[in-house]
């Protein structure tokens, strides 16, 4: 790979600056170090602690989302504009936010929460949160264990 002739200057250490094929290789290679991370990390977990352990923390986990989850429905039912994703990119400072991996422009129609909608669908899906990993059922609009 070719590198530019200018530097940047890191403390005393010179790097020649990267071109954008080396920083999107870079980036990859974060992104796949970061997944080893986190499967090491799960791994040793299960080690540690057992599945039976593990799968207790993860029910722990349910409940407390489920409760939050409630709590911010309220919330959400009141001041539902804090919830559209420009209105939270102005709200956050971030355009990056957390609850954002795409534009809202290329969201297919499935993921477009409706008017019709259960409201906790609507606010999960306006959150990037899938309704399946806390455990909430749009047909009976409960929680289930």
């Amino acid at each position: 790979m070719n590198h530019q002739t200018s530097t940047t200057t890191l403390g005393s250490i010179k790097r020649p600056k990267l071109t954008q094929e080396e920083q999107a290789l870079q980036k990859e290679w974060k992104k796949y170090d970061d997944m080893i991370q986190q499967i090491n990390q799960a791994k040793c977990y299960l080690d540690k602690d057992g599945p039976e352990e593990l799968e207790q923390l993860i029910t722990k986990w349910r409940a407390i989302a489920q409760h939050v989850a409630e709590e911010l429905l309220a919330v959400f039912n009141e001041q539902k504009e804090l919830f559209t994703m420009e209105t939270s990119w102005d709200y956050w400072g971030d355009e990056e936010s957390i609850f954002m991996d795409e534009s809202t422009d290329d969201l297919d129609e499935r993921e477009k929460p409706e008017e019709e909608e259960d409201p906790m669908v609507q606010m999960l899906t306006r959150l990037k949160v899938d309704p399946e990993v806390i455990h909430y059922s749009a047909e009976t609009n409960s929680f289930y264990d």
